[in-house]
């Protein structure tokens, strides 16, 4: 099976089902970050942040363009050593107030963890969500993959 696009898959996160419609193609020029198209909504910032979540590659990020296309952010752990983790990684992202997470296996063959909301990257929610959701991921991911997680 083909692994499903970013804004697929962020779309099963928040809804649990497909959507009515799958959308593959850029509704929106876009502009360039180094080298990348990418929404124009997004502020550098929080491309900066996101390009360098701790142990993770992201694929895909989107800042949101309406119901059938939420902002999320795609990534694969670097490490496939990590790769059992990334149900427990993307429990612990679901389990935060305006975050929805699920993991699925992508065209790498590895499991990959979507980071989803209906927010948009340029209301005031969305402004909120984009400026605090990287450091959530990250922090999560440092807990994880460098302290080991696990109970107290």
């Amino acid at each position: 099976m083909k692994a499903m696009n970013g804004h697929t898959l962020a779309y099963v996160a928040i809804h649990g089902e497909l959507p009515p419609v799958i959308q593959v193609d850029r509704e929106d020029p876009g502009r360039r970050w180094k080298g990348w198209t990418v929404d124009a909504n997004l502020l550098d910032s929080w491309l900066e942040t996101v390009n360098n979540l701790h142990g993770a590659t992201v694929v895909s990020v989107c800042g949101g363009h309406g119901p059938l296309r939420p902002s999320h952010i795609v990534f694969y752990l670097k490490e496939k050593r990590h790769d059992k983790k990334t149900v427990q990684i993307s429990g612990i992202l679901n389990n935060i107030k305006g975050v929805w997470s699920i993991v699925d296996e992508g065209n790498l063959n590895r499991p990959r963890i979507c980071v989803a909301s209906p927010v948009m990257a340029g209301t005031e929610e969305g402004h909120e969500w984009w400026s605090i959701i990287p450091l959530i991921i990250d922090a999560c991911l440092v807990m994880e993959l460098s302290w080991g997680g696990g109970e107290k």
